[in-house]
Parts: C-alpha cells; sequence; structure tokens
C-alpha cells in the first residue's frame, strides 16, 4: 500500500503542473506566472515547493485558473489574465473547472493543519508562523493597555 500524498504536496504538485504541462509545447516560466498574477517569482516557487510548500490564497487559486484557461493568457512572451467578456465560454468552463479542483485541493491542504516542525499543535500556524487558532471558532485576544504616554501620540485612538 503506497503512502496517501499530502494535500498541501499534492497542491504544490498541481500548480507546478499547470505552469509546465498545461498548454503542449508551452512552458510557462515562473518570472511570467509572477508577472500575470502581479506577484514575485520566488512566491511563485514558494507555492509550488513540495518539501515546504506555501498555502496559495484562495483569490491567487481564482487568478491561477483564470490564466490557465486559454493559451491565450500567454501572448507571446508577455502573460496576463483575460477579462471574463474577452474569454470564449469554452475558455470559462475551462477556467471553472480549474477553479473548483484548486480550491478542492486548498480546502483539503487547509483542514491538513500546519506542516510538521519545531511547533505543534495550537502553536504552529498554517503557513509555519507561531499562532495558529481554530477554524470555525471564536478567539478572545488580550493585551495589556498602552502607557498614557504612548496612546497621546496615536491619532486616532481617541473614540470621540
Amino acid at each position: 500500500m503506497e503512502p496517501v500524498e499530502s494535500p498541501k504536496r499534492a497542491m504544490a504538485r498541481r500548480l507546478r503542473a499547470l505552469r509546465l504541462e498545461e498548454w503542449p509545447g508551452v512552458t510557462v516560466t515562473q518570472p511570467q506566472l509572477a508577472s500575470a498574477l502581479g506577484v514575485s517569482p520566488p512566491l511563485i516557487s514558494a507555492w509550488e515547493n513540495e518539501d515546504k510548500p506555501t498555502l496559495v490564497p484562495t483569490s491567487r487559486l481564482v487568478a491561477v485558473a483564470r490564466f490557465f484557461a486559454s493559451p491565450r493568457s500567454l501572448n507571446g512572451k508577455r502573460a496576463r489574465l483575460l477579462d471574463d467578456r474577452d474569454m470564449t465560454s469554452d475558455e470559462r468552463v475551462r477556467r471553472d473547472q480549474l477553479q473548483a479542483e484548486l480550491m478542492a485541493l486548498h480546502d483539503a491542504a487547509r483542514s491538513q493543519g500546519p506542516a510538521t516542525g519545531s511547533l505543534s499543535g495550537s502553536q504552529a500556524g498554517p503557513l509555519g508562523g507561531p499562532l495558529r487558532f481554530p477554524v470555525d471558532q471564536d478567539i478572545t485576544i488580550v493585551c495589556a493597555p498602552l502607557p498614557q504616554e504612548m496612546r497621546e501620540m496615536m491619532p486616532y485612538n481617541d473614540p470621540d
């Protein structure tokens, strides 16, 4: 019996496959995709890193689906996101299919919880940060009041 692949790793692998294999004979570079999505190439690399995958925000997954819905997104060497009104009905169908697939992977990866590391349980955040809160549960944040001299320097601290 083969081990089950982690959802985060599956998401990273799928994003890389989209970039490298979605359009036969066409390879989209990380800088091209980053330019179209308005992010940096290292962020694309982090999303595709199977060893330490970074969870992609859902708004970016929507853009990824839009980009890969049509090879026209890569017009020559210039990468861009097509507007809905410029997409054909087939491209809109492909966008919706990709978006549903990517959102399902995202949901599975998000429910997986934090990657293994030095922090555990409620201490490790979903992106490796120090704080992680249960999904769909209320939280209470308690903090000490700032000293009066610091509050006076803040322009929007007076409720009146």
